[in-house]
């Protein structure tokens, strides 16, 4: 029997995520976010997707990424760990060698 797929409504997701409803507005705006239904009286609702979605997107933005450069990066990977190994790579990156002597 399939497992029934769960919907979250974006108050949901602002708690959840600690961000605005108008910045996940925002981000459907940009492109980077879209709901996975809305019903007829215009209620947006997210699934498991768009979750890992708003997280990986927080996490590119906090590497100081913009909401296009995630945007781009986003749409040009899909599988959860390519997009794990790209943010180890990222962050390595970003941090600078530092060379210890014992005395």
């Amino acid at each position: 029997m399939a497992e029934k797929q769960q919907y979250y409504r974006i108050g949901d997701l602002s708690k959840a995520f600690s961000l605005s409803k108008n910045t996940l507005r925002y981000y459907e705006l940009r492109g980077v976010l879209s709901p996975a239904h809305e019903d007829s009286s215009g209620y947006r609702y997210y699934d498991d997707e768009q979750l890992h979605r708003i997280g990986s997107l927080k996490k590119l933005q906090n590497m100081g990424l913009s909401v296009d450069q995630s945007k781009s990066f986003l749409s040009e990977v899909a599988p959860r760990q390519v997009v794990t190994n790209t943010f180890l790579n990222l962050h390595k990156s970003l941090l600078t060698p530092v060379n210890y002597f014992c005395v």
